[in-house]
């Protein structure tokens, strides 16, 4: 259990830095679109500029990075809540074994005290 409770530390700790990961990746994405076109308006008509950020298809890296960042679901949650969820069952487990204990304890005063007024 405590191997399980320095784990959920150490999960609380890294869910935000990979959400903030994340967010930085939209946020370059959008920073190189910004780039390109203004780098578009620099560059006289004669140039080509290649578009790799903002083309004007779908097979442009903006889009495929938005759609990456949309299907993207940090791991790191569902590693968090599989912690908890064993901590939950864990301590249910405990707390069963602890009820059946009393009980039988219980249960031994009980025949104690029957076999004692006999």
């Amino acid at each position: 259990m405590d191997h399980l409770k320095d784990f959920k530390k150490h999960i609380k700790q890294i869910v935000p830095m990979k959400e903030e990961e994340m967010r930085y990746y939209k946020q370059f994405a959008d920073f190189l679109n910004k780039y390109e076109e203004a780098n578009e308006k620099c560059v006289s008509k004669d140039e080509k500029h290649v578009k790799l950020i903002s083309g004007d298809n779908q097979s442009n890296l903006k889009i495929k990075l938005d759609a990456l960042s949309g299907e993207m679901i940090n791991p790191f949650i569902h590693v968090r809540n599989w912690i908890k969820c064993e901590m939950m069952n864990l301590n249910a487990l405990m707390d069963a074994i602890s009820q059946k204990e009393s009980c039988d304890a219980r249960k031994a005063q009980c025949v104690k005290r029957l076999n004692d007024d006999q």
